[in-house]
Protein backbone atom coordinates (compact mmCIF):
# COMPACT_ATOMS: atom_id res chain seq x y z
CA UNK A 1 0.00 0.00 0.00
CA UNK A 2 3.04 2.10 0.49
CA UNK A 3 4.34 2.20 -2.73
CA UNK A 4 0.21 3.09 -4.20
CA UNK A 5 0.37 6.28 -1.92
CA UNK A 6 3.74 7.26 -3.31
CA UNK A 7 2.62 6.71 -6.69
CA UNK A 8 -0.88 8.34 -6.67
CA UNK A 9 1.34 11.49 -4.91
CA UNK A 10 3.69 11.54 -7.82
CA UNK A 11 0.18 11.41 -10.10
CA UNK A 12 -1.54 14.41 -8.36
CA UNK A 13 1.55 16.88 -8.25
CA UNK A 14 1.00 16.29 -12.10
CA UNK A 15 -2.49 17.57 -12.01
CA UNK A 16 -3.24 21.33 -12.47
CA UNK A 17 -6.88 21.57 -11.33
CA UNK A 18 -7.74 23.04 -15.18
CA UNK A 19 -6.88 20.39 -17.63
CA UNK A 20 -5.27 17.37 -15.68
CA UNK A 21 -7.35 16.44 -12.33
CA UNK A 22 -6.75 13.59 -10.14
CA UNK A 23 -8.88 12.11 -7.45
CA UNK A 24 -7.65 9.86 -5.21
CA UNK A 25 -10.43 7.35 -5.03
CA UNK A 26 -9.16 4.22 -4.08
CA UNK A 27 -9.90 4.37 -0.40
CA UNK A 28 -13.29 4.11 -1.52
CA UNK A 29 -13.04 0.64 -2.61
CA UNK A 30 -11.07 -0.90 0.31
CA UNK A 31 -13.90 -2.65 2.99
CA UNK A 32 -13.80 -1.39 6.54
CA UNK A 33 -11.05 -3.65 7.49
CA UNK A 34 -8.56 -2.05 4.64
CA UNK A 35 -9.41 -5.49 2.58
CA UNK A 36 -10.39 -5.29 -0.79
CA UNK A 37 -13.80 -7.27 -2.08
CA UNK A 38 -13.79 -10.04 -4.55
CA UNK A 39 -16.76 -8.75 -5.12
CA UNK A 40 -15.26 -5.62 -6.19
CA UNK A 41 -12.81 -6.35 -7.68
CA UNK A 42 -13.16 -10.11 -8.92
CA UNK A 43 -9.30 -10.61 -10.07
CA UNK A 44 -7.86 -7.82 -7.77
CA UNK A 45 -7.26 -6.05 -11.10
CA UNK A 46 -10.04 -5.07 -12.70
CA UNK A 47 -13.40 -3.72 -11.55
CA UNK A 48 -16.53 -5.58 -11.41
CA UNK A 49 -19.99 -4.35 -11.50
CA UNK A 50 -20.13 -3.27 -7.34
CA UNK A 51 -17.04 -1.70 -8.52
CA UNK A 52 -17.79 0.22 -11.23
CA UNK A 53 -20.89 1.54 -8.91
CA UNK A 54 -18.18 2.99 -6.74
CA UNK A 55 -16.19 4.43 -8.78
CA UNK A 56 -18.75 6.06 -10.44
CA UNK A 57 -19.98 7.33 -7.62
CA UNK A 58 -16.55 8.87 -6.36
CA UNK A 59 -16.09 10.69 -9.89
CA UNK A 60 -19.58 12.14 -9.85
CA UNK A 61 -19.09 15.69 -8.53
CA UNK A 62 -15.89 16.05 -10.32
CA UNK A 63 -17.42 15.14 -13.82
CA UNK A 64 -20.41 17.24 -13.20
CA UNK A 65 -18.47 19.84 -12.33
CA UNK A 66 -16.32 19.68 -15.61
CA UNK A 67 -19.33 19.44 -17.73
CA UNK A 68 -21.13 22.86 -16.69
Amino acid sequence: MHQINEINASLARLADGKCIHFLDIGLTFLESDGSLSAEIMPDFLHLGPKGYKIWSEAINGLLEELLK
